[in-house]
């Protein structure tokens, strides 16, 4: 029983000494909830935060849709807790075959500063064409930036947690 004590005290101390990632951070773009279908980069240089798409392997991006909140709540979404992409603040079409997308804001904007928590929701659709037996097959698919899930179940939509670097 003391160890199992000393072990949570431990836990808790480890969980208030370890910070949130730093907003300089690459994660998977995953499409249909598996496929990594290329990264989702996001930077900060003190006065803007850029978060990049990047697609690869043939995947290119049709359309982005990008939400930033101090915290997930504040991303629209269902009153399931659903996020909703054609809501997000910023969305941007693309033209075919776009390989990579840059959205950079300021910080002013956004109202954050140095040390302050954040929640990226990055969401594309994507597309594929691959050829088969029968001709050129075009494969279409959302793509999340991977992190949390909004909810636990149904939707498999996710956001990144992170930090503006001090």
């Amino acid at each position: 029983m003391k160890t199992l004590k000393k072990l949570l005290a431990l836990s808790i101390i480890l969980l208030t000494i370890i910070p949130l990632a730093s907003a300089d951070t690459t994660v998977a773009l995953l499409a249909g909830q598996t496929l990594d279908v290329g990264m989702v980069n996001t930077t900060c240089d003190g006065t803007n935060l850029s978060i990049k798409y990047t697609t690869e392997d043939g995947w290119t991006l049709n359309e982005t849709h990008l939400a930033i909140a101090g915290d997930f709540t504040e991303i629209p979404a269902t009153k399931k807790g659903n996020p909703v992409p054609g809501q997000f603040e910023y969305t941007e079409e693309h033209l075919t075959g776009v390989t990579e997308f840059t959205y950079t804001i300021p910080l002013e904007d956004l109202g954050l500063e140095a040390g302050d928590p954040i929640c990226i929701a990055a969401h594309a659709a994507v597309q594929q064409e691959v050829e088969g037996d029968e001709g050129t097959i075009l494969l279409e698919e959302g793509a999340w930036g991977a992190g949390k899930l909004f909810v636990q179940k149904g939707n498999w939509a996710t956001y990144i947690e992170c930090e503006i670097p001090v």
